[in-house]
């Protein structure tokens, strides 16, 4: 005799996380070119500089350059804040 109801597999002990993601290959570049162009950072550098993050890019500028070097990260995809 066949059964008609569908049994659900059993749950997987495996719960990928919801609320996490990883930055795409896109928002990655974008982030390394505007640290370039901030913190004149020579190309083969800028992955290696980036992954020990965080860190002061600036220093001793003006509130203003600061400001402006905040809003090209954040245009980028980064976080970061002005102390």
């Amino acid at each position: 005799m066949l059964c008609s109801t569908l049994i659900p597999p059993p749950p997987s002990s495996y719960r990928p996380p919801l609320t996490t993601r990883s930055p795409s290959l896109h928002t990655k570049v974008a982030v390394y070119k505007a640290v370039r162009a901030i913190a004149d950072i020579p190309v083969n550098l800028v992955k290696e500089w980036t992954t020990t993050l965080p860190k002061t890019l600036l220093e001793g500028c003006s509130k203003e350059d600061a400001d402006k070097a905040l809003k090209q990260l954040v245009d980028a995809g980064a976080k970061g804040k002005v102390n």
